[in-house]
C-alpha cells in the first residue's frame, strides 16, 4: 500500500475451485474491484466486464460470471487472463474468487 492506496503492482489473488472439474450450473467467478482516483472510472470497468460476459452485482463483489457449462480450472484461468488483459492500463486492482 502506498499513501493509503492499494499498490497496482501487487499480485492478484486467485482462489481456484476446490476440484479440477465441477458442474457449470453451480460455478460462479466473482470479482471485487478496487478503484482509485488515478485510475479509470467504475463505469469504464463495467463496459469491459460486460464485454467479457460478467454481470454487475451489488454487495461484497462487483461482478459475477455464471458458468453455463462444465468448467475446469483452465477455463477459469483463461477467463481471468482475458479480464486481466482487458483491464491493462486502467490502474484498477481486483480480487477474484471462484466457487462451485
Amino acid at each position: 500500500m502506498r499513501d493509503g492506496m492499494p499498490d497496482p503492482q501487487r499480485p492478484v489473488r486467485i482462489n481456484p475451485p476446490s476440484s479440477m472439474s465441477v458442474s457449470g450450473e453451480m460455478m460462479r467467478t466473482y470479482v471485487r474491484m478496487i478503484y482509485n482516483t488515478e485510475g479509470a472510472s467504475p463505469k469504464a470497468s463495467v463496459s469491459v466486464m460486460d464485454k467479457l460476459g460478467f454481470e454487475s452485482a451489488l454487495g461484497t463483489h462487483d461482478f459475477v460470471y455464471k458458468w453455463k457449462t462444465k468448467t475446469e480450472i483452465k477455463d477459469v484461468l483463461d477467463l481471468i487472463e482475458k479480464m486481466h488483459n482487458a483491464m491493462k492500463g486502467m490502474n484498477i486492482s481486483y480480487e477474484v474468487t471462484t466457487v462451485g
